[in-house]
């Protein structure tokens, strides 16, 4: 996958003259398992990483904020800081990544695969997840315009998408699958074995695996449609 926060890397190394220098890193000195991102941040996650650590490029890091309130790491710009056209990008290195909260136009992806028992994936306000993963139990929430797109594989997953946005899975294989749509959007799903799908009020959900059990509820407008 080819991701915009990929060309900003790649145009933040070509900028700068000297790496080093335009690098903060932080050793936040507490352990997480959940990561917020807001304000429009552009930012890669490594998981199962020794450390936790966060590295910070661009000439205008020591604006991005970096906190850890109750088990969860907070990322954020200033709201006057939003339209800049200063690019920032953001790596977090974290032992663990249970959780991750996309939302304000922020870009997240993980750039190593997940491989773990349980994630869940919360994007929202035009924001944007992306990753690889191999999990157990996957639950993705796509709200108010927000895209996620995933691929690997999730034993069970349970998609939820609303208010025009979507989510992208078609490359990510599941055994069961819930998914639900509600007021315009989209949702691509993979099922091997069980999948329930519902629209309310318009949408559209495709889906992919040919499941051994289907079931499918439109009310109110959308569709479903079952790609052989």
């Amino acid at each position: 996958m080819t991701f915009k926060i990929n060309i900003i890397a790649c145009l933040l190394l070509l900028a700068s003259t000297s790496v080093v220098a335009q690098v903060k890193t932080v050793m936040p000195g507490k352990d997480f398992s959940s990561v917020k991102v807001s304000t429009g941040l552009f930012v890669e996650i490594v998981t199962n990483s020794e450390e936790n650590k966060i590295e910070v490029k661009g000439s205008e890091r020591d604006e991005v904020s970096i906190e850890i309130e109750q088990d969860e790491l907070q990322l954020s710009l200033p709201v006057g800081q939003i339209f800049s056209e200063t690019e920032i990008l953001v790596t977090v290195y974290a032992k663990k990544v249970e959780e991750l909260k996309s939302r304000a136009g922020s870009e997240v992806e993980f750039i190593s695969p997940v491989r773990q028992e349980n994630l869940n994936l919360i994007a929202s306000e035009g924001s944007y997840i992306g990753g690889e993963l191999q999990v157990d139990y996957l639950t993705v929430r796509s709200v108010t315009g927000a895209s996620i797109s995933l691929i690997g594989s999730a034993n069970t997953s349970n998609i939820e998408v609303k208010t025009g946005a979507s989510f992208d899975g078609k490359e990510l294989k599941t055994e069961i699958t819930e998914v639900s749509l509600n007021f315009g959007g989209e949702a691509l799903v993979y099922a091997t074995e069980t999948c329930n799908a519902s629209v309310n009020a318009g949408g559209t959900i495709m889906i992919y695996g040919n499941p051994d059990t289907l079931s499918q509820k439109v009310k109110l407008g959308g569709e479903i449609t079952v790609i052989e």
